[in-house]
């Protein structure tokens, strides 16, 4: 009889060992919402190199008589190309530096289709080419991810960074 009250005290010791390692683990898993920011400029795009001047005509040769004007010139007319379309940049910030590189960085018209996505480097910046011509009073809205890290030490421990998502819109003047 004993024997089996030993048994019992032990078993109910190893269950509230293990009842207690259990809420030690659950109290090591720490979440962290980080709050994270975005910047969006547009810079428009250089013009085009301009086109070559026509070649003069040649005179005209004699069956057709000396005041023949000659051939016509080739090639464009020359002046300024039309500007090229642009590109969106900017910057993610945060308060934790994982937070800030490796983002998708998604740029959309407003009410329209999407234009480009990018990654941030190690510092946040981002750049998307524009694609196509971009008109003065257009909105365009840049759109970061939200982006979660885990952090594990060991099966036991383990730290959650939840990096929130972010927007920005901007107007082009």
């Amino acid at each position: 009889m004993k024997r089996f009250h030993v048994i019992g005290m032990v078993l109910v010791a190893i269950l509230a060992i293990g009842a207690f390692g259990a809420l030690t683990a659950a109290a090591h898993k720490k979440k962290k919402k980080v709050p994270t920011t975005v910047t969006m400029v547009f810079t428009p795009g250089t013009p085009g190199t301009p086109g070559t001047p026509g070649t003069p005509g040649t005179p005209g040769t004699p069956p057709y008589g000396p005041y023949d004007p000659g051939t016509p010139g080739t090639g464009g007319a020359g002046g300024a190309g039309a500007p090229g379309p642009g590109s969106f940049s900017g910057k993610v910030g945060a308060t934790k530096a994982k937070c800030v590189s490796g983002r998708s960085v998604t740029v959309t018209r407003v009410n329209g289709p999407t234009i480009g996505q990018a990654v941030t480097d190690a510092g946040g910046n981002w750049t998307v080419a524009a694609g196509t011509t971009v008109a003065s009073g257009e909105q365009y809205t840049a759109t970061v991810a939200k982006k979660k890290i885990v952090k594990k030490k060991n099966r036991h421990h383990r730290h959650i960074i939840k990096c929130k998502p972010a927007s920005v819109t901007i107007t082009i003047p």
